[in-house]
């Protein structure tokens, strides 16, 4: 692919992967934050071998490169370290994003339009190559679309006109709207019910994050909508 992925390919740590088996943890945020409590947890993660990071919009190739960039500095800045990272966007073709996926052990799902990123992952027919690792990171909308059977509510900043369902990767079987701050929540929450009539809706706000594994826990400001009110979710500590 020549220079244009020297960037996506950085062999900077030369740490071996710690994780096998099939036990999967999930670590699904609201954006790229430094917060205490997401650097607690994300300390589990210690190192991995190869991450493969899944674009926000496969067809958007500077963008891809600048968020590229941003994601590694942040990844310095929680102490995640790591061999190899690539960059899963259309400058591959469709056997080396499959190539790629496969020797990850590590998926980062991207921030962006949510429908529009799985219309890509769809169209790419990579589904399968993304499940089975050990470990997963989705930020923001990148979070939703780990979810299975996906519900959001609209939202026109993010080219989502009415209440939209559909398939996501299948990693996790609740909802995730991100995005959301307090004020947002309570005046929205009757609007946002729809989404939990077929599954359970968490909403993220800033700084806030979830961790599934072993058990779950809620960083920072995590909230459920039941019967059109709010229910802030505590804490819960890993054991």
């Amino acid at each position: 692919m020549g220079k244009i992925w020297e960037i996506a390919h950085l062999s900077i740590y030369g740490i071996i992967n710690i994780y096998g088996g099939s036990m999967k943890n999930v670590y699904l945020l609201n954006n790229m934050s430094t917060d205490n409590e997401i650097k607690k947890e994300l300390k589990y993660i210690n190192s991995v071998d190869t991450i493969s990071v899944i674009a926000g919009d496969f067809n958007n190739y500077e963008h891809n490169t600048k968020a590229l960039e941003k994601l590694i500095n942040w990844l310095e800045q929680v102490e995640i370290k790591y061999n190899y990272i690539y960059m899963i966007d259309n400058r591959h073709n469709l056997g080396n994003k499959q190539r790629l996926l496969d020797a990850s052990d590590m998926i980062i799902v991207m921030d962006g339009l949510p429908t529009k990123q799985i219309k890509h992952i769809n169209e790419a027919k990579i589904n399968a190559n993304l499940l089975n690792k050990g470990i997963y990171i989705g930020l923001g909308y990148g979070a939703t679309n780990l979810g299975d059977n996906i519900n959001l509510a609209k939202n026109e900043q993010r080219n989502i006109l009415e209440h939209t369902s559909y398939r996501g990767i299948g990693i996790i079987d609740f909802n995730i709207e991100p995005h959301f701050d307090e004020m947002d929540l309570f005046h929205n929450a009757n609007e946002l019910m729809p989404n939990n009539i077929f599954n359970e809706t968490l909403f993220l706000s800033k700084d806030s994050g979830i961790v599934t594994g072993d058990n779950i826990t809620y960083i920072n400001n995590v909230y459920k909508a039941n019967f059109g009110q709010l229910e802030k979710l505590n804490q819960s500590k890993r054991k």
